[in-house]
């Protein structure tokens, strides 16, 4: 039985965590929709058509890096589109598509784990895991970048182009800015919120702390503590959920900083698995057809498997 003196002191961590990471999720999501469109998204661009030059890639790849930026669901659809229309050669997907993979993830990690997993485990933890988790993301993206210099597209291109503006332009594009990122703040809430609360009160149940001391010797061989399961099954289906896991499991001392990056690597993987069947795989065969989707989809999961479990290597002999 939960006793209400456990559900107190869940509900008092799982405050303490929303006061310090919530307000940082809703800054990020701001931040980032208010950037789309300005003089620094631009910039980016730019940058993204000059990546798609060095690596040798048709024209078209330069806007599919930055479209991938926003939202890759989108930038794979225009690309399926492009090789229909007999305007991207087929023999440069999987390159391309490799490549995309690190400006996709940056986008999310930069106005939504990062802030919300510095305020859950301080700036120096957030830091030294950023420096692991957008290493094996960097990787994936090198492979794309390599399959392109070996292709060896001729460099001439003509100069990118920018996609539409996302807002509105005068009085109400602060409305529309406002609008837009109280959508994206409350989506990823209800589910950090509730997840939280959870996790808070599990850490402080006598039962639960029972049940995680028989996890001892089989999480002991990954180099982990029994509280790390916690985190691992909480990230299966969101990464926010791990990170909504680990912020009142760390300030508990359940974990030290160390084990607070590996545990994140660790349960990287498995969401990459969990992912790759209920998301990945599914929307690639309904965007590139079924050849194409699987082999697409297969690549990518056996080069991130292979990458995170590089750096889970480095990280545990490193730190």
């Amino acid at each position: 039985m939960v006793s209400k003196a456990d559900l107190l002191n869940g509900l008092y961590q799982a405050l303490a965590l929303w006061r310090m990471v919530l307000p940082a999720m809703f800054v990020g999501c701001l931040c980032g929709n208010f950037l789309q469109g300005t003089r620094i998204w631009r910039l980016a661009e730019y940058g993204l058509h000059s990546m798609a030059r060095f690596m040798r890639l048709p024209p078209p790849s330069g806007p599919y890096l930055a479209v991938c930026f926003l939202n890759r669901y989108a930038a794979n659809t225009m690309l399926a589109g492009l090789i229909k229309q007999d305007r991207f050669p087929p023999k440069y997907l999987l390159a391309v598509f490799l490549a995309g993979w690190f400006p996709t993830i940056l986008y999310f990690y930069i106005f939504y784990i990062a802030p919300a997993l510095a305020a859950a485990v301080g700036v120096v933890v957030a830091g030294l895991y950023s420096i692991f988790y957008l290493g094996f993301n960097l990787l994936i993206a090198l492979a794309g970048i390599g399959l392109g210099i070996l292709l060896r597209q001729p460099t001439d291109s003509p100069p990118p182009v920018f996609i539409n503006d996302a807002f509105p332009k005068g009085k109400h594009k602060w409305r529309s800015l406002i609008k837009v990122s109280l959508v994206q703040f409350a989506r990823i809430a209800v589910i950090f919120v509730p997840v939280t609360l959870l996790f808070a009160v599990l850490i402080n149940i006598k039962q639960a702390t029972a049940i995680l001391e028989r996890l001892n010797p089989f999480l002991s061989s990954w180099g982990l503590p029994s509280a790390a399961v916690l985190v691992i099954f909480a990230g299966l289906p969101s990464k926010i959920s791990g990170i909504a896991a680990i912020g009142p499991i760390y300030q508990s001392g359940l974990l030290t900083s160390k084990e607070v990056i590996v545990t994140l690597l660790s349960a990287a993987v498995f969401h990459a698995g969990y992912e790759f069947f209920a998301s990945f795989l599914p929307a690639n065969l309904a965007i590139f057809g079924p050849s194409r989707g699987w082999m697409l989809s297969g690549i990518t999961i056996f080069i991130r498997l292979l990458a995170i479990g590089l750096m889970i290597v480095v990280a545990t002999v490193s730190l």
